[in-house]
């Protein structure tokens, strides 16, 4: 039994790469794999029926077991998008490619079909040499860990019309942030100002689009929201963000992090 664990916006979902495995599942399979300390650690599992090129159907299973009625979260939205991308008809997934991808605006939901036309995706992934085995139950796990080359995040706080970018709550050179390499400039909405995780880091930097820098908003809630491209630009020694909606700037990314495996 093949699957993906995909972490999306706070979230996990175990992804099986064939339709047919989740019916060989019993609840307590299910538990057990959902089951952080004695499994693969998630918050569900996820299965897809490719009705067509641009439908599918999502069937899932919560963590204790329960069948999946809410299908809106990010992380559900965002298994949807890995499998669907390329209309995967013969349910292999393809994670070393599509690892992290911005939403688009057509998408809608009824009773568990979604309806959603992909981007690209930004990201290649890069797999460790070492390969994880477990004993689950009577199966061995065996687990890959997949991880975005160089994903580099950053803090940023909104100040009236600049963007301003602290780290650690000090400030950080151009020079410094380039060496960094930071491949991705992620944010999260909040109510009075724009948080950006970098695994505990930030930068304050001018000109971050002097280096080619460009944030990719996601969808966040798998709902309201979808993705917009925020330029990154510059003037004088100030970092401004421009992507607005209605007047309102919008900033919203996520950290897609993939695990591929085999039970």
């Amino acid at each position: 039994m093949k699957f993906i664990k995909l972490f999306s916006a706070g979230q996990d979902f175990i992804i099986l790469s064939d339709s047919s495995d989740i019916d060989s599942l019993n609840t307590e399979d299910i538990i057990m794999l959902c089951d952080r300390q004695k499994g693969i650690g998630a918050q569900g599992i996820l299965s897809f029926y490719q009705k067509n090129a641009k439908t599918s159907q999502i069937r899932g299973f919560l963590q204790n077991g329960e069948v999946m009625q809410d299908f809106s979260t990010a992380s559900v939205c965002a298994a949807f998008a890995l499998f669907s991308e390329k209309r995967l008809t013969h349910q292999e997934f393809s994670a070393e490619n599509h690892a992290f991808f911005t939403v688009s605006e057509s998408f809608s939901e009824e009773s568990g079909t979604i309806y959603c036309d992909m981007g690209k995706a930004d990201f290649n992934l890069k797999y460790p040499a070492e390969e994880r085995k477990t004993q689950l139950g009577n199966r061995i796990l065996t687990l890959t860990a997949a991880q975005l080359h160089t994903l580099h995040t950053l803090h940023f706080s909104e100040c009236k019309d600049k963007l301003n970018i602290s780290y650690l709550g000090e400030k950080v050179s151009v020079n410094s942030l380039f060496q960094k390499k930071a491949d991705l400039i992620l944010a999260e909405e909040r109510e009075d100002s724009i948080d950006i995780d970098y695994y505990g880091k930030a930068f304050t930097t001018p000109a971050l689009s002097s280096f080619g820098f460009t944030a990719l908003c996601a969808c966040k809630t798998g709902r309201a929201e979808y993705d917009k491209e925020i330029k990154i630009t510059h003037k004088s020694n100030e970092a401004y963000a421009v992507c607005k909606k209605d007047g309102n700037i919008m900033m919203r990314c996520e950290v897609r992090e993939v695990f591929r495996g085999e039970i």
